[in-house]
């Protein structure tokens, strides 16, 4: 299995992690996820930092993808809108 994310605009120095944040790696867009069992579950955190141009929102989408035939391929994509809250330092 393949986690596609396209970086999302106004986010810059992506990094994610798959150990709940005690290692993180350079995020390069796809990383693979080998095996996953049916029913099993991953979570992978990604971080950046955001652009002081940012919108008051951010969109972000990631997709699954796989070699096996997927009987339900409507549920391999999700979006996730955020808020972004502007401060100083």
């Amino acid at each position: 299995m393949v986690l596609e994310d396209p970086q999302p605009p106004f986010l810059n120095g992506l990094e994610w992690s798959q150990d709940n944040g005690t290692s993180w790696q350079t995020w390069t867009a796809a990383i693979s996820l080998g095996t996953l069992l049916p029913g099993e579950a991953r979570v992978i955190l990604l971080r950046g930092t955001v652009s002081a141009s940012a919108p008051q929102s951010i969109s972000n989408t990631v997709t699954i993808t796989s070699a096996t035939p997927d009987p339900d391929p409507s549920n391999n994509s999700s979006t996730e809108t955020i808020p972004v809250e502007l401060s100083a330092d």
